[in-house]
């Protein structure tokens, strides 16, 4: 859907209490800080000016898309006032943590709430199990409510609530009738907090009288597939500023476009991806320590150039795998749509080096120009596929890195 920055900016001010007229507690300083993709479908510089005027700091953090450009850094500086450094484009873990910690250090109070009571009313599909609640709780039969009046709760903290509830009746229920939080925060503002309700499907063993039979594979999946540590080596020559076909993307931006998907579909806590580009010469532009964003954005970096040197791109996959985690399994995805320029030794030595240290290539050839039988031959034991579309690449990518997840560690 649409990016609209101008009703955003209008109801963080409402938050914030301007558009009543609520004063700023002495000692802090009202910020407003927009996370973005960077391409807004308005431009509302009279809200932000506005805003400004009232003495808010306004701030931009971009995760931006493959199709984001510089003059959207330049439309967001100016509804910052003018300062660039107020956008944050692409940052990384710690730029952001750095970028709140400026704005929050001078009005972090020591309590996230000075006082909080927290109300559960049950239904009456459920009976409360007397003296289940963690922390003690008031348990009021009448109303059937349970009061938890908790006091003041500090920074970095988390509030735990638990009791156990025993239904009563077969059927879908909700598990409360309400459940709100009442309190003071550590800079004097009143909240009231309503949490979400939870349904729950209740079955007595009288209510199961027909058995179910489901049937089961695995054959095309693994159930518990392996960390992944990849290693994207994509061809940089000249030849990839070629369309894959007649008005269509270039072969360059094909390759980006699937790389970005991959990253994208990669688990943060489990997958790290790392990128290196080629063409006379291998430049590793992230490391597998770089997070998704700062991949992606190195994506975005590469720049063609005359050459086609295979052999020096695996060479670089293989000094980004030395960082490897022991229990990961190690991929090099390899892209290209020429011809070695070179011995073809150096390549199938520089593949041999690989998978001694127990990595899977896959190679994608792109276009008719690959050298298809050098490629099939540094593959063997992980995979080789070819295309002609730009869709293919990331189609391939997909299977692939699916394929090669699921085998064994070397």
């Amino acid at each position: 859907g649409d990016t609209l920055l101008g009703p955003a900016i209008e109801l963080a001010a409402e938050a914030l209490g301007i558009a009543e007229g609520l004063p700023t507690p002495a000692g802090t300083r009202d910020v407003v800080v927009v996370l973005t993709d960077g391409r807004p479908s308005d431009y509302p510089i009279l809200e932000a000016n506005a805003l400004r005027s009232l003495g808010v700091d306004l701030r931009f953090v971009v995760v931006p898309g493959g199709d984001y450009q510089a003059v959207f850094t330049t439309v967001l500086a100016n509804l910052a006032g003018g300062d660039r450094e107020k956008v944050l484009v692409g940052p990384e873990a710690t730029a952001i943590r750095e970028l709140f910690g400026t704005v929050s250090d001078s009005r972090r109070p020591d309590f996230l709430f000075e006082t909080l009571e927290v109300v559960d009313e049950v239904p009456e599909t459920m009976r409360y199990v007397d003296g289940s609640a963690e922390p003690d709780a008031a348990w009021n039969e009448f109303d059937r409510t349970l009061t938890w009046s908790i006091g003041a709760v500090v920074r970095d903290e988390p509030v735990v609530l638990r009791y156990r509830l025993e239904p009563l009746l077969d059927g879908v229920w909700p598990t409360n009738v309400f459940a709100t939080a009442h309190g003071r925060d550590g800079a004097g503002f009143d909240h009231r907090l309503e949490f979400p309700v939870p349904r729950v499907s209740v079955w007595s063993p009288a209510s199961l009288v027909e058995l179910a039979y489901l049937p089961f594979t695995s054959a095309l999946r693994c159930l518990r597939p392996a960390p992944r540590d990849a290693v994207l080596v994509i061809d940089a020559s000249q030849s990839m500023d070629e369309p894959t076909r007649l008005g269509g993307p270039t072969k360059i931006r094909a390759a980006i476009d699937a790389a970005v998907a991959l990253i994208e579909r990669s688990s943060p806590e489990r997958d790290r991806t790392a990128v290196v580009a080629f063409n006379t010469d291998a430049r590793v532009l992230a490391n597998l320590s770089a997070g998704a964003i700062e991949a992606v954005g190195s994506l975005e970096r590469i720049s063609t150039a005359p050459g086609t040197a295979i052999d020096k791109g695996l060479a670089g996959a293989m000094s980004v795998l030395h960082g490897a985690r022991s229990e990961a399994v190690r991929e090099v995805l390899l892209l290209s749509d020429g011809r070695h320029a070179g011995d073809a030794n150096d390549v199938r030595n520089a593949a041999a080096a690989l998978k001694a240290e127990g990595a899977f290539i896959f190679a994608v050839a792109v276009g008719s120009d690959a050298d298809e039988a050098l490629l099939r031959e540094i593959s063997a034991g992980g995979g080789y596929a070819e295309t002609d579309e730009a869709e293919g690449v990331a189609r391939l990518f997909a299977v692939m890195d699916e394929t090669l997840r699921c085998l064994p560690l070397r």
